[in-house]
């Protein structure tokens, strides 16, 4: 199972790995929920149970802690795409259905949808997804001719707003078409029209999500607070 994580020999080094992926869940559970500048320490140790001099050997800061919420969820994102596409070798393919299961993902992790839709452009950037997977993927395509040529950073900063405002409105409850976005991210990067279209209507393999991923961990703990609310 990719979210296994090696064990340390070490108890010690256990522990602290432990706690600090509490801390993670715990921030990501608290910024699904609330806008970041209303985020304080005491929120995410409330939710973690644990004390502020706790938080203070893993983290110096929200912002710090919100960066590894990010980038251990694009950890997630990226291992479950790439396992999916395992066999996939055409940049335009790869792109444009790895979109589509990340749109799929977000629709099923109703958590990850908050998240993003509220850091907003917080969530951009080095230890996003669409940045650790797709930066590759598009200089790839650009270097045989499958994208046109454009700077891949500004590639991606486009990608990523439309996915960022994607994750907006489905946070909101008005309908995304997954199709249609991706489909539109091809064209804007020169794949033809028609090629665009073919490809994002095309199935995207199912993806079992870990039990012990952050994902996973996040919407159980949703269903239990919607069952007892």
């Amino acid at each position: 199972m990719i979210f296994c994580r090696k064990k340390s020999r070490d108890p010690g080094q256990a522990r602290r790995e432990k706690t600090r992926l509490k801390l993670i869940e715990a921030a990501t559970l608290v910024l699904s929920e609330r806008d970041p500048e209303d985020t304080l320490i005491d929120h995410v140790i409330r939710r973690a149970g644990v004390s502020r001099g706790t938080f203070y050997n893993y983290f110096r800061s929200v912002e710090e802690l919100m960066q590894a919420c990010k980038e251990e969820l694009a950890r997630e994102l990226v291992a479950l795409i790439l396992e999916a596409q395992i066999e996939e070798s055409d940049p335009a393919r790869k792109l444009i259905l790895g979109l589509k299961q990340a749109l799929e993902l977000t629709r099923r992790c109703p958590r990850l949808t908050e998240f993003s839709a509220r850091l907003g452009f917080r969530a951009v950037g080095p230890g996003s997804f669409v940045h650790e997977i797709g930066g590759t993927v598009i200089s790839e395509g650009m270097s045989n001719g499958v994208f046109r040529p454009m700077p891949a950073e500004l590639a991606v900063d486009m990608i990523e707003a439309s996915m960022i405002a994607a994750a907006r409105r489905t946070a909101a409850g008005e309908p995304v078409e997954p199709e249609v976005l991706v489909a539109a991210v091809g064209r804007m990067l020169g794949v033809p029209a028609e090629l665009a279209d073919r490809i994002a209507a095309l199935p995207v393999p199912a993806i079992d999500i870990p039990p012990d991923s952050l994902l996973a961990r996040s919407n159980r703990e949703l269903s239990g607070r919607q069952v007892t609310s």
